[in-house]
């Protein structure tokens, strides 16, 4: 028999307004199981007890990533209807986007695509942002 072969690392995003941290989660859990709440919240990280809280900082992004530490994209950037390129750690791709919403240190993006329930937002700072055209 042969066993099954997971992916390293998944990620997934703390849904509070003024966190949105994306913490590390094994493998081996399934994005869509039961080990996954419908809601989640940096406090039910049960699969690293060091990153369980909103005050802790993120965990580095391995460098296969291609990602700096910050985007490059100056404050003036940050406009409503912009397109831009968001990554995504669960997925490892990068999505086209729109910027919806700015406020002073997130906007709120829009998939290409994707249904408005999808809109998510970041920090300004985020490497999870990216020009149009940078790796797309």
């Amino acid at each position: 028999l042969k066993e099954p072969t997971f992916p390293e690392i998944n990620w997934i995003q703390c849904e509070r307004k003024s966190c949105l941290k994306w913490r590390k989660i094994p493998g081996f859990v399934k994005m869509d199981s039961c080990m996954i709440p419908k809601k989640f919240f940096c406090e039910l990280n049960v699969w690293d007890a060091k990153r369980a809280s909103c005050n802790v900082p993120p965990e580095a992004y391995p460098e296969e990533y291609g990602m700096e530490e910050e985007n490059s994209m100056p404050d003036s950037a940050f406009v409503p209807g912009k397109k831009i390129e968001v990554y995504c750690p669960k997925d490892n791709i990068w999505y086209r986007a729109t910027i919806v919403v700015v406020k002073k240190s997130k906007v709120k993006i829009h998939y290409l695509g994707w249904k408005a329930r999808f809109d998510t937002w970041l920090e300004k700072s985020s490497r999870f942002l990216a020009e149009e055209g940078t790796h797309l």
